[in-house]
């Protein structure tokens, strides 16, 4: 069993049912129940235990990982998937400061790719630096390489490149400058999206542009 820090006293190789885990929920309810209004409590005993049922399952599936030494890479893919949102959430905001100078068909555009589908990933890009002082030597993240996807249109990659540049124009100089720099590395290998002709070149298609 992992760490007590890790499972907050959790047994995550018994049942969530089990009379030990049991007792620990509900000795945690009781704490809540008397932290938050005691019977006034703002959440129903329904509600605490399914929350345990789903901080049980994180806990239990980290503690595997663990054992199999696959923690860190789950860590990498959440922060993967994190990026790829971020990203899609900069093309909305640079399209909601682009939406009234656009025409009708360029907004058909936008709306078209303003998906998670059509957001490249990107990896962390480390190098080991030398701290100045002690000497010691240390993995730092200096930027991200963005994976090209191998599907997408020209016009697809100019539509974002200026959804980006709008939303980069909307920062303050300062987070402009602290700003991770980003470069092509790589190709993904995600499957291309049933998506419009302009944005997605199907493997069949043997136009160029």
């Amino acid at each position: 069993m992992v760490a007590k820090g890790l499972t907050q006293g959790f047994i995550v190789d018994e049942s969530p049912d089990s009379e030990r885990n049991q007792a620990l929920y509900e000795k945690i309810k009781g704490i809540l129940k008397k932290e938050h209004g005691g019977e006034n409590c703002q959440w129903t005993d329904l509600q605490m235990e399914a929350q345990l049922y789903r901080y049980f399952k994180t806990i239990r599936e980290r503690d595997h990982r663990l054992k199999q030494g696959k923690n860190e890479e789950h860590k990498e893919q959440c922060k993967r998937n994190r990026r790829v949102s971020t990203k899609l959430e900069r093309h909305c905001s640079g399209f909601d400061v682009l939406k009234p100078s656009l025409s009708a068909k360029e907004r058909m555009y936008c709306e078209e790719i303003l998906f998670i589908d059509y957001m490249s990933s990107e990896e962390s890009d480390y190098e080991e630096q030398e701290d100045p002082i002690t000497g010691e030597k240390h993995r730092a993240l200096v930027g991200y390489l963005t994976k090209k996807l191998p599907w997408e249109r020209t016009m697809l990659a100019n539509v974002k490149t200026k959804l980006d540049r709008a939303h980069r124009n909307t920062l303050t100089p300062h987070a402009r400058q602290m700003a991770k720099s980003r470069h092509v590395g790589g190709v993904s290998e995600r499957p291309a999206p049933e998506g419009p002709s302009w944005a997605v070149r199907l493997p069949q298609t043997n136009s160029s542009e």
